[in-house]
């Protein structure tokens, strides 16, 4: 990942343009980065000359790579901006004062030529009622499934008002999917069939694998303020629907958060980012999903492998999404990257805070009857089936 900062200078990143690199002197783009990030960026060509680089393999954790930055005076200045050298194994900044490379400890994008998603879809939540009649936003559902594979479906319910939500969701089936509930604000008491029970409150987390069915219910709290969260489905492949259903429960110090600096943060729910990894283990799908902030006038590169699919979800403030087409994603909005090997996330004079997801998609049929998704008309058919004879529960 590269993480950047804007302030009165310019910003710049180095791309090495050759795959044999280090060499001694590698040519390099400079992207020239102006305050606002939605501005074209300008490319600027220069060599640098290493004297400690070997040819042979990056250089080492810790280590100080001087170079000749006679060449770089003209073009970029060491009063406007500084320089960011990717190397397959580390990622450096160039301090143009002092003529060296300083080490960032930070996960590095694995590649030298970063392909940069773009938007490839904005999603405008709707509001709508579920459960026994809670408002809330709609964020993507059906109609995107295949372009979202594996994730199924994302609300974000948010209120003040206790009558908006204090009907809660009842007990009601599950079969086939994942549901991740992730609470911002207040808390909810559920049980299940299982025999679990608890509450989850701020920065909670409620992991439940349906698989072969289980019914729950989950109960809002009245609330002074805000109650505020999240509910994502994500589809299990035709090979797990029927596994036996699971659940846990994830406080908010179990939950690693990363720090940036510059009111930037990484919490990391599943998956591994900065060298952490989520306390959400033995996932059947393999999601990473993060909530994020971004300080004010700063921006983030951060690999996502090419065959996965993702979003971000904007809950708070404005973010700009990708680099040649800059887009900005306003509040309550999703974002869909489009495809590449690395995403670019930005802020103006606002934060913002947002969630991020990804997986590798199943690529297999989808039969979706209200909270049962299966992979068949004649699975759902069997299920509803079961419903009704009182068997769905194994």
């Amino acid at each position: 990942m590269v993480l950047g900062q804007q302030s009165s200078h310019s910003y710049a990143e180095v791309n090495v343009r050759n795959s044999a690199c280090p060499l001694p002197s590698p040519s390099v783009i400079v992207h020239r980065q102006n305050q606002d990030l939605s501005e074209p960026r300008r490319a600027l060509s220069f060599s640098l000359s290493f004297s400690t680089l070997s040819t042979s393999a990056p250089p080492h954790t810790g280590q100080t790579v001087r170079f000749n930055s006679s060449s770089t005076s003209k073009s970029c200045p060491a009063a406007q901006c500084q320089i960011i050298l990717r190397f397959s194994l580390a990622i450096y900044r160039m301090d143009m004062q002092n003529n060296r490379f300083i080490h960032i400890p930070l996960e590095p994008i694995m590649g030298l030529m970063a392909s940069i998603r773009e938007v490839a879809k904005i999603i405008q939540g709707h509001p709508t009622r579920d459960g026994a009649g809670v408002k809330l936003t709609r964020m993507f559902s059906r109609e995107e499934a295949e372009l979202l594979d594996p994730f199924l479906l994302l609300d974000h319910f948010g209120s003040d008002r206790p009558e908006d939500y204090m009907a809660g969701f009842p007990m009601h089936p599950h079969r086939g999917i994942e549901t991740v509930t992730y609470m911002l604000d207040g808390h909810v008491d559920h049980r299940d069939s299982l025999g679990n029970h608890g509450t989850i409150g701020p920065g909670d987390v409620q992991w439940m694998t349906a698989g072969r069915g289980i019914l729950h219910e989950e109960m809002p709290r009245k609330t002074k303020g805000w109650m505020q969260g999240f509910q994502l489905w994500v589809n299990l492949p035709r090979a797990s629907k029927m596994m036996p259903p699971r659940y846990r429960e994830i406080k908010r110090e179990e939950i690693p958060v990363y720090d940036l600096g510059n009111g930037s943060t990484i919490r990391v729910i599943a998956g591994e980012s900065q060298g952490l990894v989520g306390p959400v283990k033995d996932l059947v799908v393999d999601v990473k999903y993060l909530d994020m902030a971004l300080g004010p006038r700063t921006f983030l590169e951060h690999e996502m492998t090419s065959e996965r699919n993702g979003f971000v979800m904007v809950y708070e403030g404005e973010l700009i999404v990708g680099d040649e087409h800059p887009t900005t994603v306003r509040v309550g909005n999703v974002a869909v990257f489009g495809p590449g090997d690395t995403y670019k996330l930005g802020t103006g004079r606002r934060p913002a805070k947002y969630i991020l997801a990804s997986a590798k998609p199943l690529k297999e049929p989808i039969a979706w009857g209200g909270s049962i998704v299966m992979n068949t008309r004649d699975e759902l058919d069997q299920a509803f089936s079961e419903l009704r004879a009182g068997t769905f529960i194994k």
